[in-house]
């Protein structure tokens, strides 16, 4: 089955070499080369996204983060194409809700893996931005992850908890399969122990 992933960023000229190799690559499909205005996280949904690479010129940068966090809670993983390495760019960006993190010196092969790494729900941080970054454990848990977890400790299943946010059930199992990457657990009940022993939720 084919991953749609979407390329959203403000520099035209970054995403084009990326919008060639998706075009080109087998079991991926462009969903769209979008800027990050008003209005991103809604036409990345129109336009079937599964995935989405996001620029971040700077790891820092407010609006950026903010993108990452809306398109996370709407159940599109989202991949950080970072041009820093500084120390602290891999848990902002995985604290913002990415579920990969790669960095511009890495050749786009690395992209298209993490692209369909975290399409499946797992966490991808590629290698240039693991030796760049301390443990990705730091990464927290977005508001509407903790949601989330809070329905699944009261027991509702994937069904009422899609029917609770107003999503599709598929949208959910996105986001627990991405809530089990970043926690470290291998199901959901796990996750939600976890997430009680850290005082996520109560």
């Amino acid at each position: 089955m084919n991953v749609r992933i979407a390329l959203i960023g403000e520099h035209q000229f970054t995403l084009l070499g990326l919008a060639w190799r998706v075009k080109s690559a087998p079991q991926m499909e462009m969903a769209g080369m979008l800027s990050r205005s008003d209005g991103v996280v809604e036409r990345a949904k129109r336009a079937g996204a599964q995935a989405a690479v996001l620029d971040i010129p700077r790891a820092d940068e407010p609006e950026a983060l903010d993108v990452c966090r809306a398109l996370a809670d709407a159940g599109v993983a989202v991949v950080a194409y970072c041009e820093s390495q500084a120390p602290g760019t891999v848990e902002r960006a995985l604290q913002a809700g990415a579920l990969g993190v790669v960095s511009k010196s890495e050749d786009t092969a690395e992209v298209l893996r993490a692209g369909h790494v975290v399409a499946h729900g797992k966490q991808h941080v590629s290698p240039a931005m693991q030796s760049a970054a301390g443990p990705v454990e730091s990464a927290e848990v977005t508001p509407r992850q903790r949601e989330l977890l809070q329905l699944l400790a009261d027991g509702l299943g994937t069904e009422d908890a899609a029917m609770a946010f107003g999503v599709s059930p598929e949208t959910v199992k996105t986001h627990i399969e991405g809530l089990m990457a970043k926690l470290g657990a291998s199901g959901r009940t796990e996750a939600v122990a976890i997430a009680l022993r850290r005082g996520i939720i109560r």
